[in-house]
Order: C-alpha cells, then structure tokens, then sequence
C-alpha cells in the first residue's frame, strides 16, 4: 500500500482527568517547545524511512493529533508541525486534518488560527453535559464552554466537530445519559461504528483507516504504528523521547514492537472491519489476502452465524442487530486458534 495515515502525540495537559489512562502529563508544559522540534526531527526521519521504492514521499490522507490536550500548542507550534508533514509526505489535498481539543482551553481567535493553519477537523473530549459529571470527572470546562466552543469553532469555518462522550460513569443516571444523547442527536449524528456516530460525510477517516486495519505512522511520546506487518511503538516519557532524538537515535520503545503474521492480520482486518456498520466488504478482504474469509474462517464463522449475530448482504458481511450487543465475543471467535 502506497499510503499511510500519521497519528501525532501531544502528551501536554494542564491537569490529568481523573479517570484518564492515556500517555498524558500534567505541569511540563515548559517542555512544549523542546518537544516541538523533537518532534519535527521524527517526522523527517519517518518520512525518509517510509518512502517509497521509487523515492517519492508516502502519500498520507489524514493527520491526527491527539493526545493529552493538543489545543496546548501555540498556532505557530501546529503550523511548523504541518508543515513537516507536507515537507516529507505527500499529504493529499483534500486530507481530512484532526486535532484533538478540551473545549474549556479555547478560544475564539485561537479556532480561527487552527483553521487558517490547515486543521479542518475538531475532535473536543466533551464527555457530559452535566456539570457535577465533568466535576467527577476532573475535567476544566463547564456545560456551557462546550457550547461556546462549538459556536466559535463554527464561526472559524470548521464542519466537522467531533463531540467524546462518557457512559457508566459514577454517578451518571439514564436521565442524565438521554439528555446527553438527546442534545447529541439534535445535531442528527448516525451510527457508522460500534461506537462512533457522525452526520452524513463526516465519518472520521482517520479512525476508519484504524477500522480497515491499514498502515498509519504514529510520531510523538508513546505513538503506536503498524507499518510493513509489523506494530511498534515509541518510549512513553516525553523527556526520555526528546533525548533520543537529540542524540540522533529513533524513538521506538524495543520491548513494544510486534510482527504480525497473516492470519492474524486476517483475523483482525474481519473484526475490525465488523465494528463498522458497513462491515466487511468480502471481494476486499479476498483481494488483500487471495483468499475468500469463508473459507479462512469457515469453522469459526458457522458458530457466530449459527447463533445469529452475523448477517449476509450480498458481498458484505455485518454484525446483527444482536451482533452489536456481542460484538466483542464475535471478535474472539473469529481470531485464529
């Protein structure tokens, strides 16, 4: 495959959520700077590394930065990182740009600089609409600033905005979830994945690459890749990363890399297209891997069919309504023994 999306970490926050188990860190926000351009000298080596037979960049379709709290970031840090990114891949025209934001660390003048800068798409960790939640929770913003934020990411010209919401918290009543999910579906968001819903057009096409289980580059403290059959990442300490990078060397933390061999990327190429509401596509799969996925997962599809979890659509092949529910066990059953 001639492409590969690029994941971004940004590990910076001005607290850590409560509840948070991501590679985030509170109070080295002093280290932004440094991390910047160690950052920038990853994404130079990765490009070289990632490029083609012929010599030309790799062709990427979408970036993704996460984190931690990316909004962090001055507009001039974004713009210099992005433009890295252009400098050594071949970043598609139209490429769908995401970056990740707390809805109480922005403003109106730093959304329009976002925009300006080539980011076309907000993903905002909202997570409630109820004030003592967010509260439990540790997060900084109100209700309100989630509002506001959306109103000023509007005015900046951005059309997709991408809302996380938590269930199961402590706490969380079904009153309290049907008036989230009520406000949510106002704005007429569908269902594309187990747990992902979007307007028409404005599915993630960074999460789906993840879905179709298709090559992406993570770069950053702690970035998982899967590139070339094989899923690596980098050392998790940001200061630990931006040494290793001054030294000249790579990032990648020895002890977290992984070959991975045909069947199991057969196996995890089905379940992760089955988390989609489109599910797998059957001609696809036997034209990656020369082999039909009735035959590859002939006697663990029979049971998970049997039990009417899965259904047939021509060439697709979906969760059922029930399927849905049990997802995760059709997953089980369908990886190799």
């Amino acid at each position: 495959l001639e492409t590969a999306s690029l994941y971004l970490h940004i590990p910076f926050c001005h607290t850590r959520c409560h509840y948070c188990d991501f590679n985030t860190y509170a109070g080295i926000l002093p280290l932004r700077e440094p991390y910047v351009r160690a950052l920038l000298t990853e994404i130079a080596t990765t490009g070289t590394l990632a490029r083609l037979p012929s010599g030309k960049p790799r062709r990427s379709r979408t970036i993704f930065f996460g984190g931690g709290t990316p909004s962090l970031l001055s507009v001039e840090q974004i713009t210099r990182i992005l433009n890295a990114c252009s400098t050594s891949f071949s970043v598609d025209e139209g490429a769908e740009i995401t970056l990740e934001a707390n809805p109480g660390t922005l403003s109106q003048e730093q959304l329009a600089g976002l925009r300006s800068a080539g980011i076309n798409r907000l993903s905002m960790g909202a997570q409630s609409f109820d004030a003592q939640l967010l509260k439990t929770l540790g997060r900084i913003h109100s209700p309100e600033e989630i509002t506001q934020a959306m109103q000023y990411a509007r005015a900046a010209g951005f059309t997709s905005i991408n809302l996380d919401f938590m269930f199961g918290l402590p706490g969380q009543t079904m009153r309290h979830w049907r008036e989230t999910l009520d406000r949510a579906l106002d704005l007429h968001y569908e269902n594309y994945e187990i747990s992902n819903w979007s307007l028409p057009g404005h599915q993630s096409r960074h999460n789906l690459t993840y879905w179709h289980n298709l090559p992406y580059l993570g770069m950053g403290a702690g970035a998982y890749s899967f590139f070339g059959s094989r899923r690596f990442s980098n050392v998790r300490e940001p200061l630990a990363y931006i040494r290793l990078l001054r030294a000249g060397q790579r990032p990648e933390a020895e002890s977290e890399s992984e070959s991975v061999d045909r069947a199991q990327a057969m196996s995890e190429t089905a379940f992760l297209a089955l988390r989609t509401a489109m599910g797998l596509h059957l001609p696809t799969f036997e034209e990656r891997f020369s082999q039909p996925f009735t035959q590859f997962a002939s006697n663990r599809l029979q049971l998970v069919e049997e039990a009417g979890l899965l259904e047939h659509d021509h060439d697709w092949l979906r969760l059922s309504k029930r399927g849905r529910l049990l997802g995760n066990e059709v997953f089980l059953r369908l990886l190799p023994d």
